[in-house]
C-alpha cells in the first residue's frame, strides 16, 4: 500500500478509536476545591467515623497537585482536610483553614515539599490523625521526616508533631533510606505502619511494616511478602475489614491491584482493579488509591490525571470482587473531545518540556 495512503488512513482510524472510547467513558470525577485555586486534588485518604465522634461521618485528606504551576508542582502538596455526608460530595469549613500545614518561605526557597497524607481514627483517644511526609531537597539541608497533626473534632488541628526523622543515621539503619506512602492503622495502643522502601543494593522496592508504641518506641520491623504476582510497588494503602488486611498497590506499570492477608505480612494477589483507559479522565496516569468500608459498601478512591488536571475518581464494590467506576453526581466533567485530543497528543509533550526545563534549573541551582 502506498505510504501516503497509510499516512492518511492511520490518523483516521486513531481518531475513530479515540472518539468511540471517549463516548463510552463519560464518568465524572470528584469535585474538590483546593486552597491553591487549581482544584486539582491528589493522593486521597478517606476515613468513615462509624461511632459518630466527629462533626461529619466522612473525612478526606488530599494534597493539591496541579499539572501546571508557576513554581515547582509539589510546593502545593500540603495536607488539606474535607468533610462529607455521603463520601461523594466534599466540602470544607472556614474553621479548618486549609492547608492544615504549609511551607515557610525558606522551605520553598529550598525546594521542600509535603506529600503522602494518610488519615486514621484513634478511637482510644477520640482523635482524628493526619500523617504526612516532609522532604527538603536542598543540597545543604537535605532531609526527610514524617509528621502528624491531631484533631478532637475533625475541624481544629493541633501543632505539627515529628514522628520519624529519616535523615537521622540511626533511623536510616532502622527504616531504610526513605519512607514512601506510609499507611497507618492504630490498634491495641500500637501503630502499625506500612511503607514503601527501596533496596539500595538491588534497586528493588519493597513494603515494610513497623510496629510502634505511642511514644514512638519501635517494637518490631518486618518486610512484607507479595505472593502469586510480580509487583513493583510505589504507593500503598492498607485497611482491616472483618479481620482481613486488604492492601491496595499503585504500581509503576500504571495499574492498581488489590491483595489480602491474614497477618498483615504475607499478602496474596487478588486482582487488578484499574488500568489506564483511552477516553477516560484517567487515561494519562494513575496514582495512590485508598480503600473505604462503610455501612453500605466499599469504595476505592484513586488519584489520576488526564493531563489537563489532576483528579480523584471513585470505584464502587459490593463484595471486593467486582469493581465499577462511579459517575459522581455534580462531579467534574472531563474535557470536550477536541480538548481530549489536544491534551493527549500536543499538550502532554509541552508539559514534559517544561518539567525537564525546571529539573535542569534546579540541578544548576543546587
Amino acid at each position: 500500500m502506498n505510504l501516503y495512503i497509510l499516512l492518511f488512513i492511520i490518523p483516521i482510524f486513531i481518531s475513530l478509536y479515540e472518539y468511540i472510547c471517549y463516548k463510552f467513558r463519560s464518568e465524572k470525577s470528584l469535585k474538590i476545591l483546593t486552597f491553591d485555586g487549581s482544584n486539582e486534588a491528589y493522593h486521597p485518604s478517606v476515613v468513615y467515623d462509624k461511632k459518630g465522634l466527629f462533626y461529619k461521618p466522612y473525612y478526606l485528606a488530599i494534597t493539591p497537585y496541579p499539572i501546571i504551576s508557576e513554581i515547582y508542582r509539589d510546593r502545593w502538596e500540603c495536607p488539606s482536610i474535607y468533610l462529607s455526608n455521603n463520601g461523594l460530595e466534599w466540602f470544607t469549613l472556614p474553621e479548618i483553614k486549609n492547608p492544615i500545614d504549609d511551607l515557610s518561605e525558606n522551605e520553598i526557597s529550598e525546594n521542600s515539599h509535603f506529600s503522602d497524607v494518610h488519615l486514621l481514627i484513634n478511637y482510644d483517644k477520640g482523635e482524628l490523625e493526619c500523617w504526612y511526609r516532609f522532604n527538603n531537597r536542598s543540597k545543604n539541608n537535605k532531609c526527610e521526616k514524617i509528621f502528624k497533626k491531631v484533631s478532637k473534632d475533625g475541624i481544629t488541628w493541633g501543632e505539627r508533631q515529628l514522628i520519624i526523622d529519616v535523615t537521622n543515621e540511626m533511623n536510616k539503619n532502622i527504616f531504610g533510606d526513605t519512607i514512601v506512602s506510609p499507611s497507618i492503622i492504630y490498634e491495641n495502643e500500637k501503630y502499625y505502619i506500612w511503607y514503601v522502601n527501596k533496596d539500595k543494593y538491588h534497586n528493588k522496592r519493597k513494603i515494610i511494616r513497623v510496629v510502634m508504641k505511642e511514644n514512638n518506641i519501635i517494637l518490631k520491623i518486618e518486610q512484607c511478602v507479595l505472593l502469586n504476582k510480580k509487583c513493583d510497588p510505589w504507593h500503598i494503602d492498607i485497611q482491616i475489614i472483618n479481620n482481613i488486611y486488604y492492601l491496595l498497590i499503585y504500581e509503576l506499570s500504571e495499574q492498581i491491584s488489590i491483595w489480602q492477608s491474614k497477618d498483615g505480612i504475607s499478602f496474596n494477589f487478588i486482582k487488578y482493579i484499574l488500568k489506564r483507559k483511552s477516553g477516560s479522565y484517567y487515561w494519562n496516569g494513575l496514582y495512590r488509591a485508598c480503600l473505604l468500608a462503610d455501612d453500605k459498601d466499599f469504595k476505592i478512591y484513586f488519584s489520576c490525571n488526564d493531563y489537563k488536571k489532576s483528579r480523584i475518581g471513585v470505584i464502587n464494590s459490593k463484595n471486593l470482587e467486582s469493581f465499577n467506576i462511579l459517575d459522581i453526581p455534580n462531579g467534574e466533567y472531563k474535557e470536550k473531545y477536541y480538548e481530549y485530543i489536544y491534551y493527549k497528543y500536543v499538550h502532554k509533550n509541552y508539559i514534559r518540556i517544561l518539567n525537564l526545563a525546571h529539573s535542569v534549573k534546579v540541578m544548576v541551582k543546587s
